[in-house]
């Protein structure tokens, strides 16, 4: 990742069998503000699974200098996460630029996966869905979930 003058930031691979990004991972897993696919209270052995089944296509620790701050991974089918310690504008940016100036969409399947990169962003995440319609995205659809 770029270093910029305001943000020292860098981005380590995730190692699943690294017990250090299991645990950076976990911590940053139970105090997000922002959840979406994962039940509030995941035990820290079932993280510790998920995490060696290694789900994601890319999946990167972020820092700032030598702070956590956050992970962002890249799914086999096109989609983007990015989930931080704290909501910041210009980190969201610098992290989305780096996604798209390094990885490349992998092929589209009818039905399966799009063509190009998505984001699934949090309802209440006000922060990042700003900077993506500021960076000229476009919403392509609101998702429901059952009781």
């Amino acid at each position: 990742m770029k270093n910029d003058r305001k943000f020292m930031i860098t981005k380590v691979k995730v190692n699943p069998l690294n017990e250090e990004h299991i645990e950076l991972l976990y911590k940053l897993l139970v105090n997000r503000k922002f959840n979406i696919s994962h039940k509030k209270n995941v035990s820290f052995y079932d993280h510790k699974i998920f995490v060696k089944n290694n789900p994601y296509r890319k999946w990167f620790l972020i820092f700032k200098e030598t702070e956590f701050i956050g992970s962002y991974y890249c799914t086999y089918q096109n989609t983007i996460g990015i989930n931080l310690k704290y909501e910041n504008s210009i980190l969201y940016n610098h992290i989305i630029s780096e996604i798209t100036s390094t990885i490349k969409p992998l092929k589209e399947i009818p039905s399966l996966r799009n063509e190009k990169f998505t984001i699934n962003v949090p309802i209440n995440n006000e922060v990042l869905k700003k900077v993506l319609i500021e960076k000229g995205l476009h919403e392509i659809q609101t998702t429901f979930i059952f009781n």
